[in-house]
This record gives C-alpha cells, sequence and structure tokens, in this order.
C-alpha cells in the first residue's frame, strides 16, 4: 500500500464523520423528525364519510369476476370516438373498431 492510499482514505472516513456530524446537528437544530401534532382539524369537509366509505360498493374481486374485456374494448373505443376532436381521428379510429 502507498501513503497516498492511506491518507485518501483517512480523508473520505473524515469527511463521512463530518457529515455524519452534520446531519445529526441540522436535524436537533431544525427539529425535522418531529411533526407538530394538530389536535382539531382546519377544515370540515361536508359529505365526507368519516367510517364505513369503503363499504358502499363490491369488493375488488367481485368486481374482477364480472369484468367483460370485450365489452371494456367496445366501451373505450366509443368513448374514444366521442372525445376525438377532428373528423379524422374518428374514421381513423372507427376503422380499428371493425377489425
Amino acid at each position: 500500500m502507498d501513503d497516498r492510499f492511506n491518507t485518501a482514505a483517512g480523508w473520505v472516513l473524515f469527511a463521512g464523520i463530518v457529515a455524519l456530524g452534520g446531519s445529526i446537528v441540522s436535524g436537533m437544530y431544525f427539529t425535522a423528525d418531529k411533526h407538530a401534532h394538530v389536535e382539531e382539524p382546519g377544515f370540515f369537509i361536508e359529505g365526507v364519510a368519516e367510517d364505513g366509505g369503503a363499504d358502499a360498493g363490491p369488493d375488488l374481486g367481485t368486481l374482477l369476476a364480472s369484468a367483460d374485456a370485450a365489452e371494456s374494448r367496445i366501451l373505450a373505443s366509443e368513448r374514444l370516438e366521442r372525445d376525438a376532436g377532428s373528423e379524422q381521428e374518428s374514421r381513423i379510429l372507427a376503422s380499428e373498431r371493425l377489425d
């Protein structure tokens, strides 16, 4: 080994220790890890269910079991035709749908 390698390794180790120390000191100074706890929310949004909102519809397994890929493709192409801005885009989409 060379003396220069040991010197460079020492400086890298020293820089890492300084960076770690600086991170710890700045975290203590700015209290970055602690968040202020709000006792009451600022605004209440009316119409939002507090609990039980997920029970409003069927679960994901039921929806996936009843899904139809062919029907979804037809509905998607119809929506694209409706949303197409120009007649040329509509013609392209209609020709792809017939294929």
